[in-house]
C-alpha cells in the first residue's frame, strides 16, 4: 500500500516531509515497517513523498461448525389418524398387510408384511410425505411423526 504526500503549499518541503513522517509514525504504530521515498514532479518540480508499507492480509476467520439442528417439537399423533391417511392417500388397508402401531404419544410405526412389503412401504412413504408427515425409514417399517408448525412472528 502506498500513500502519496503532495501538499498544495509545495514550497515548504519541510512541511511535506513532516506530514510524510506523521503517516510513517501511524503506520509504525500498526506494527508495520513503512518505507519513505522522495522524488520531484517532472513539470512543476514539486517534492513528492511516498510512504509505502505492506499491509498484511487479515487472518482467516475460523469456520464455525454448523449448529446442530434444533430438535423439532412434535405434535400428538394417533395411529388411527395415520391409518386413515394411508387409506385415503394410498388405498392401503390392513388387509394389504399394512399395519400401524402407537409407539409414543408423538410417533406411530407403519409396518408392511408379505412379498411386496418394500413396495407397500414405499407407497405408504410417498402418501404420508404428501400429508406432510416426517418419516424415518427403519428395517421394514416407517416411524411417522408430525412436526409442530413454527410460530409466526406478529407484525
Amino acid at each position: 500500500m502506498s500513500v502519496l504526500v503532495a501538499l498544495s503549499d509545495y514550497a515548504d518541503e519541510d512541511k511535506i516531509r513532516a506530514e510524510a513522517q506523521n503517516i510513517a509514525t501511524i503506520v509504525t504504530g500498526w506494527g508495520l515497517e513503512p518505507e519513505i521515498s522522495e522524488k520531484r514532479h517532472e513539470d512543476s518540480g514539486q517534492l513528492l513523498i511516498t510512504v509505502r508499507f505492506i499491509y498484511p492480509e487479515p487472518e482467516p476467520v475460523p469456520e464455525k461448525p454448523p449448529a446442530p439442528p434444533a430438535d423439532p417439537e412434535w405434535v400428538r399423533l394417533q395411529a388411527g389418524t395415520v391409518t386413515s391417511a394411508l387409506i385415503a392417500a394410498a388405498g392401503l388397508f390392513t388387509s394389504d398387510g399394512v399395519t400401524t402401531a402407537q409407539e409414543s404419544a408423538t410417533s406411530v410405526t407403519v409396518s408392511a408384511t408379505g412379498e411386496n412389503a418394500d413396495e407397500l412401504l414405499t407407497r405408504a412413504e410417498k402418501a404420508l410425505r404428501q400429508k406432510r408427515y416426517t418419516l424415518e425409514r427403519n428395517d421394514g417399517s416407517l416411524t411417522v411423526r408430525k412436526a409442530k408448525p413454527a410460530k409466526r412472528k406478529k407484525p
